[in-house]
């Protein structure tokens, strides 16, 4: 048994206080140096892992809640966005204020085409993704509408001015032979509110995506397709531009956006069926028109570039929108309006060899 000091044993319990604490206070300004190296190895350790993992929010706005924006609810549901670190939130807006949004920093990302636009007349904005090569949408009418030239003097229904929706149309009825005086466009909003207004008869036309299409079907009876705008003309189409500012400052968050989005176009193209169950649960769809639209959009993502376009595509829009801005399509470089080298990084992070498309070799 461990003898203990008679000196000790005389201490009374206050002595022995005393001295616990001054032992404690030498081993202690002994193990300082050592105590406080751990406490910040720990706080560098925990703030390195809080930055790591942080989810950096991302605003990209949409003009509206549709099937022709798949390939972003397919990014959110899949957990794309989320294993590149963003939080991606998707407010519905009309593409004036998104392309403010754009200019002031409150919007990330925001509708390519209207933003092109504003880039032709200086506005320092650049398209950086699209999600199909052509356009996807369909040009229905009431059955009494038996061609495109028939529309002359009619009503057709658009989302709103300005919108991607709005420059189609005009597209079509001038391909058609038929001016802007020649006919009535009228902003009605959204898909259900068009097809509402075409069972109505305030309309008699209007542009719908595969689905729409296919749900128009159901409740106009004797419904015509007039025409596909994807086979008109090859245009990029249903992208999204960010500011150059934006660009410029975090051009890895850019990069983490475009990785998680290029995987969601992939999966849309190579998977319609699980593409389409994302829309189901999303979109509210029926799972058959679902899946037939999803199978429709499919063929419109390249092969060989996704999320990119062509330089013959691209001077075909220009050509197309130019007069618009007040600028002749010639004075219009593709690099005044898009910005596709950080694509090029995330396909080339992700193995995509890009093939034929505009600044592949880049």
């Amino acid at each position: 048994m461990k003898q203990v000091k008679a000196t000790d044993k005389r201490l009374s319990h206050k002595e022995r206080l005393i001295r616990l604490r001054r032992k404690q206070a030498i081993v202690g300004r002994g193990l300082a140096p050592f105590v406080s190296f751990t406490v910040l190895v720990l706080a560098a350790i925990s703030l390195g892992f809080t930055q790591g993992h942080a989810e950096i929010k991302i605003v990209q706005a949409i003009p509206t809640k549709s099937f022709g924006f798949l390939p972003f609810f397919v990014a959110q549901e899949k957990g794309f966005f989320r294993s590149e670190g963003l939080e991606v939130s998707a407010p519905v807006m009309a593409t004036g204020p998104s392309i403010a949004g754009l200019l002031s920093g409150e919007i990330h990302l925001a509708p390519a085409d209207s933003a092109m636009r504003a880039a032709m007349t200086g506005t320092p904005v650049k398209a950086v993704i699209f999600y199909y090569d052509r356009p996807t949408m369909v040009f229905v009418a009431r059955p009494e509408i038996r061609s495109v030239k028939d529309l002359q003097g009619k009503n057709i229904a658009i989302l709103s001015y300005g919108s991607a929706i709005d420059f189609a149309t005009r597209q079509i009825m001038k391909t058609n032979g038929l001016a802007d005086k020649d006919y009535t466009l009228v902003p009605m909003g959204p898909e259900p509110q068009r097809i509402l207004g075409m069972v109505k008869g305030l309309v008699h036309a209007t542009l719908l995506n595969p689905d729409g299409a296919a749900i128009a079907e159901g409740q106009v009876a004797g419904l015509k397709q007039l025409a596909s705008f994807g086979d008109l003309q090859k245009t990029p189409f249903s992208g999204f531009a960010a500011g150059d500012r934006f660009l410029a400052e975090s051009p890895e968050t850019v990069r983490k956006f475009l990785r998680a989005t290029l995987r969601a176009i992939v999966l849309t193209r190579d998977q319609p069926q699980a593409a389409a169950q994302v829309a189901e649960r999303t979109l509210a769809l029926d799972g058959k028109v679902a899946l037939s639209a999803a199978r429709a959009i499919a063929g419109a993502i390249g092969t060989k570039d996704p999320g990119g376009f062509t330089d013959a595509g691209m001077r075909t829009w220009i050509a197309d929108n130019a007069k618009n801005a007040g600028r002749k399509d010639d004075e219009i470089k593709v690099t005044d309006i898009a910005d596709v080298g950080l694509l090029r990084e995330a396909q080339r992070d992700l193995g995509i060899r890009c093939e034929g498309g505009y600044g592949c070799g880049k």
